[in-house]
């Protein structure tokens, strides 16, 4: 399956069309860090298209570093008076991995339910059908 040369970011807006058009909230077909990377260049499929390991990392990630960012933060403006121990930062990281694994599993059930299995192929549909 040969994939012509195309703008990633009209697939991109194809594919947050199609979402929306099946009652898929946008922030379940693509959450910010998506957006940040996609703003960034990289090529990296949505949630929906994506296996068990990235995305488990990826949603890990989307707790644990705003609630690192907003302990630094506070540290900063409180002169220093909180600082996070080791076992809070352990919880910290426990509490991602939970949600990493409940986010995973709440990604799959929507995926395996609207059927979307493979990135590559849904990009090839949309030339396909020149949609974009």
């Amino acid at each position: 399956m040969k994939m012509k040369n195309i703008e990633y970011s009209k697939v991109i807006a194809q594919y947050l069309e199609d979402m929306r058009k099946i009652g898929i909230n946008k922030y379940i077909a693509a959450p910010p860090i998506y957006y940040l990377f996609w703003k960034l260049k990289f090529h990296i499929s949505p949630p929906l298209y994506q296996k068990a390991i990235p995305l488990y990392i990826l949603v890990a990630l989307e707790y644990i570093i705003p609630v690192l960012f907003l302990y630094a933060v506070f540290d900063f403006f409180l002169g220093g008076r909180i600082s996070i121990s080791q076992s809070e930062l352990i919880k910290v990281l426990i509490q991602g991995l939970v949600i990493g694994i409940g986010g995973t599993a709440y990604y799959k059930y929507k995926a395996i339910k609207h059927k979307h299995t493979n990135w590559k192929n849904y990009i090839f549909s949309i030339q396909k059908s020149k949609l974009i």
